[in-house]
């Protein structure tokens, strides 16, 4: 699964995270799609989610989404209550 999130400064990151994972710590309601499938909706938290990641070759990572977003850098998600 893939995000389009705006940073607390207006720039645009995408954001890479498995399905569970984003039903787990962002909306436990969301109806995600399987691979290939594309559905958009806008979610605002209020206040703001601060997420941490590492950042990757978007077309390395998965070359699809980064041809079909036309992006070069994916953040992936890393859970705030994964170990280090």
């Amino acid at each position: 699964l893939v995000c389009k999130c705006t940073t607390d400064n207006g720039d645009n990151i995408y954001v890479y995270m498995t399905n569970d994972e984003y039903k787990e710590y962002f909306d436990s309601t969301a109806k995600v799609q399987q691979k290939g499938y594309l559905k958009y909706e806008e979610k605002m938290f209020d206040p703001m989610m601060q997420i941490s990641g590492e950042k990757y070759d978007a077309f390395r990572l998965d070359p699809d989404i980064a041809t079909t977003l036309g992006i070069k850098t994916l953040l992936v998600f890393i859970p705030p209550d994964a170990k280090k």
